[in-house]
């Protein structure tokens, strides 16, 4: 069995890749919401109760959670933007991948980029499933991002079985499918 995909490394994908890699797991979608919303808000509290009751402590403490919270959000809106521009002409070409029982292989071509690649499931240290992709991390810490909207149904069906079957790989489907 062979499951061939041609993928390309557009922003959303690697902005969502960066955004989930944040928060690994279920709580990819509701911890942002949750983080933008809470901290400032008990930031503002700490402060205004700091204030308040002349506390020093508080007001660091408030002024600390809004600091980390606008470097948060530096890091989870700007940040993806500008290491993508540096990034880009890695991207700019297509990616073929060729998913077989026993491995991987991929080819790449583009104006920057070309060569092709062989990759043992082994050297896999987890797989990711999204609403939007799957991530592929590897032992060192790097990552395939494999965009669903460059696949049609079927394929997404063949890789979800193909990584859910494997053995020694930690598979995660994080978020409920349609059945």
């Amino acid at each position: 069995m062979c499951v061939e995909i041609l993928c390309k490394l557009d922003f959303e994908s690697y902005r969502d890749f960066v955004r989930f890699s944040y928060f690994k797991g279920k709580g990819y979608q509701v911890m942002p919401p949750l983080f933008f919303a809470l901290v400032p808000v008990v930031g503002l509290v700490a402060t205004f109760m700091g204030i308040t009751f002349y506390d020093t402590m508080c007001v660091m403490l408030g002024i600390l959670l809004m600091f980390m919270t606008l470097l948060f959000a530096f890091l989870y809106f700007i940040m993806p933007k500008i290491t993508y521009r540096k990034l880009a002409p890695l991207f700019a070409g297509r990616i073929t991948y060729r998913f077989y029982e026993d491995r991987l292989e991929s080819e790449a071509t583009g104006e920057n980029v070309s060569g092709s690649d062989t990759l043992q499931y082994s050297a896999l240290k987890k797989i990711f499933e999204t609403k939007s992709a799957f991530y592929l991390v590897m032992v060192n810490n790097m990552s395939l991002i494999l965009a669903k909207k460059y696949m049609d149904p079927r394929q997404v069906v063949a890789l979800h079985d193909l990584f859910a079957t494997r053995e020694r790989i930690k598979f995660k489907c994080c978020y409920k499918p349609v059945q």
